[in-house]
C-alpha cells in the first residue's frame, strides 16, 4: 500500500515538471512570436565615455540621426583604458572618440589593425576653454615658470603624463627634477589640489567646468596642448577594426553619415548642443556656457595630416611610443574606400 502510494506520488511529480516545462516552452514560443528577434545587419555597439569629445555621438542620438539611418544602437559605457581592449576583442564595433595614444600605440604594436576616422582636438585660439592647468587662488603661481619645485596632478595615463612633460620641457622644466608630476585617478584630482597634496592639476572638460564652479581656483594657461605642444592639437579620433570595415561597409557608412550630420548641427548650434551635452553627462546645465567644444572633422573634410604626424613623432621622441607610425596608413577615407 505504502509503496503504491509512493509510486503515485513519484508519478503525479512527473507530470507536474512535464506540464512546467512545457508551459515554459510554449511562453518563450509565444515571447519569441511577439519579439522577433533583432536584425544584427543593423545593430551598432558604441564603447563611450562621458565626456566632452564624445558630442556627436550624443546629437545623433538625441536628433535622432542613427534611427534616420537605420541603425539601432547599442551603448556600452566603459573607461578610458578598457575601451580599446573591448574593441579588439570584439566586444564593440567602434570608439566613437578616444585620445589619440591609444590608437598610436596600437599602430605601433601590431600596423593595420585598426583605423582612425573623425578627429578632432583643441583650437589654436582660446575662445573655447578645452582644457586647462588650474591652481587655487592663495598658491602663489601664475604662470608655468612658477611650477618649478611643485607638484602637479595629472590623470594615470599616458596621455596626461605626456602633456605634462612635454609642456614643462616647453617652459625649461624637466620631470620629475624640476617638477614632481604625479599620476592619480582622475576622480582624486580635486581632493588633492583642495588638500594641497598637489598645488596645481591638469583637467580636461567638461570636469573642468564643474570643479571650477565649486572652488577658489584660476586658470595657470588655457588649452596649454594647442599652445604649447602643436597647434592646432588634434587630441582624438574614433577607431574602428579594419576588418570591421571590410565586413561592415555599408553599416559603417551609415554610421559615418549620421555622425557628420551630428557634427554639423554642434558646429552651427553650439548652445543647443552644449545643452544635450548636459543630458548625457554628469555637467550641470547651468555650466554649459563654460564648457568649451572641441573641433571636429567630418569623415568627407580632406584633412591635413602633418600636424597628427607631427604629435605621433613628439609620442616617439618622448617614448611613449616604441616605433614610429605613419598616421596617413591608419587614417580612413571614404574616397579610397
Amino acid at each position: 500500500m505504502k509503496n503504491r502510494s509512493r509510486r503515485k506520488r513519484i508519478f503525479l511529480t512527473f507530470v507536474i515538471s512535464l506540464i512546467v516545462i512545457a508551459c515554459l516552452v510554449l511562453t518563450i514560443f509565444l515571447y519569441s512570436i511577439k519579439k522577433p528577434a533583432k536584425d544584427d545587419s543593423n545593430v551598432i555597439r558604441l564603447g563611450y565615455i562621458k565626456q566632452a569629445a564624445e558630442l556627436p555621438l550624443y546629437v545623433a542620438l538625441e536628433n535622432g540621426y542613427f534611427k534616420e539611418q537605420g541603425l539601432t544602437v547599442e551603448l556600452v559605457p566603459l573607461g578610458y583604458k578598457e575601451e580599446m581592449d573591448a574593441l579588439i576583442r570584439g566586444d564593440i564595433d567602434v570608439i566613437p572618440a578616444t585620445s589619440m595614444s591609444l590608437p598610436f600605440g596600437v599602430e605601433g604594436q601590431e600596423p593595420g589593425l585598426i583605423k582612425i576616422f573623425q578627429p578632432g582636438g583643441i583650437p589654436a585660439e582660446d575662445s573655447e576653454v578645452i582644457e586647462a592647468i588650474i591652481t587655487l587662488n592663495d598658491s602663489g603661481i601664475y604662470n608655468l615658470g612658477d611650477l618649478n619645485g611643485r607638484k602637479v596632478g595629472v590623470s594615470a595615463g599616458a596621455t596626461d603624463m605626456f602633456v605634462m612633460k612635454t609642456i614643462l620641457k616647453k617652459n625649461g622644466l624637466d620631470v620629475p627634477e624640476d617638477v614632481n608630476v604625479m599620476e592619480m585617478k582622475k576622480e582624486t584630482l580635486a581632493i588633492a589640489l583642495n588638500a594641497g597634496q598637489v598645488d596645481a592639476i591638469y583637467m580636461t572638460q567638461p570636469d573642468l567646468a564643474m570643479l571650477m564652479s565649486k572652488i577658489n581656483g584660476r586658470y595657470i594657461v588655457k588649452n596649454p596642448r594647442a599652445k604649447y605642444i602643436v597647434a592646432p592639437f588634434w587630441s582624438g579620433a574614433g577607431v574602428v577594426i579594419s576588418d570591421y570595415i571590410g565586413k561592415n561597409q555599408q553599416k559603417f557608412i551609415r554610421y559615418l553619415d549620421a555622425t557628420d550630420k551630428a557634427i554639423d548641427y554642434a558646429e552651427k548650434n553650439p548652445m543647443e548642443a552644449k545643452r544635450i551635452l548636459a543630458s548625457y553627462t554628469p555637467l550641470d546645465e547651468n555650466l554649459t556656457s563654460e564648457v568649451g567644444l572641441y573641433f571636429k572633422a567630418k569623415s568627407t573634410d580632406k584633412i591635413d595630416l602633418t600636424k597628427i604626424q607631427e604629435i605621433a613623432d613628439i609620442f616617439y621622441t618622448l617614448g611613449t611610443l616604441n616605433t614610429k607610425i605613419n598616421v596617413a596608413e591608419m587614417f580612413y577615407s571614404r574616397e579610397k574606400n
